[in-house]
């Protein structure tokens, strides 16, 4: 009898729960928001930070730092209580990219999206409180399922009943400068960017990278804009966001040290957020923004 054949008859014996490993950007970044946001603490963290953990138990979750772009993970979570724990989620903060509803594939599902991109598709297969005595009267009549028997028969009509959304993943600013060279050297030197390629001999086009942040830099040889009005009207050219104000803080103290030109210092928003504009050689406004710190 062939080896493909033969089939397993005993169980493989293990020692404890798959641990998720997910791509990062920054490791520490990510251990934060999910003690925050997502109600884990802090487990461990290698000096050089290229991994670290998180834990809620029986969960835990490593993390590995990667160069952006990257592929974002994917991980199916079932919630016996899905109602509680869609309200807690929202309560805390997380990022809810589709609300709570039931699916053409019958299970009741939401996703959240972490910083770098990395989903969770919380799901349950029963029906909301209420509901179960005013669906049809097949369930008395069809023979029990486990939850997870029901739940691996939805997940496989979802690959029959749907078409995959197409989901924007970034957006990239292109600002018009005056001289490539010039700009890539204050945003390296001065706000802490990397230059992702240039293109051109010389170059006429190219990119600065920090992070998951990437702005794109068009050679043009003209003003593009009316001397003064983009001063005048705040007119921005892109718009950065950080997690926490105490980023936003660190971020805006290391520009001052790079003695970087503000369009405005930081402040905080009628509208709640804090934030700063930073003002490039070719008068580009580039706003940082964060939370207002408590």
């Amino acid at each position: 009898m062939s080896a493909t054949s033969r089939s397993v008859s005993r169980k493989i014996t293990f020692a404890g729960q798959p641990v998720p490993e997910l791509p990062v950007a920054d490791v520490e970044r990510a251990q934060q928001h999910y003690r925050d946001t997502l109600g884990f603490d802090i487990a461990w963290l290698e000096p050089g930070q290229e991994i670290g953990a998180v834990s809620c138990p029986p969960v835990a979750i490593f993390f590995r730092r990667r160069t952006p772009p990257f592929e974002p993970a994917l991980h199916w979570v079932y919630a016996e209580h899905i109602d509680a724990t869609y309200q807690e989620l929202i309560s805390s903060g997380a990022n809810i990219v589709d609300p709570l509803e039931r699916k053409p594939w019958g299970l009741r599902q939401f996703t959240i999206e972490d910083l770098d991109g990395n989903r969770f598709y919380f799901h349950n297969d029963d029906a909301p409180v209420g509901q179960a005595a005013t669906e049809s009267g097949q369930a008395a009549a069809e023979p029990s399922q486990s939850a997870s028997e029901s739940t691996a028969k939805a997940l496989r009509d979802q690959t029959t009943q749907t078409t995959p959304v197409p989901i924007l993943h970034s957006i990239e600013p292109q600002l018009f400068v005056a001289n490539i060279q010039r700009s890539c050297d204050f945003y390296t030197h001065k706000l802490g960017f990397s230059v992702a390629f240039l293109y051109g001999d010389p170059p006429h086009y190219g990119q600065v990278v920090r992070d998951n942040a990437r702005i794109n830099l068009r050679l043009v040889c003209e003003p593009v804009f009316a001397g003064g009005v983009r001063r005048r009207e705040h007119l921005l050219s892109a718009s950065i966001t950080v997690a926490t104000a105490s980023e936003l803080q660190h971020l805006f103290r290391s520009y001052q040290v790079a003695e970087v030109c503000f369009h405005q210092r930081l402040k905080t928003e009628p509208w709640g957020a804090t934030t700063f504009i930073v003002s490039d050689p070719d008068e580009n406004l580039i706003l940082f923004a964060g939370p207002r710190a408590d």
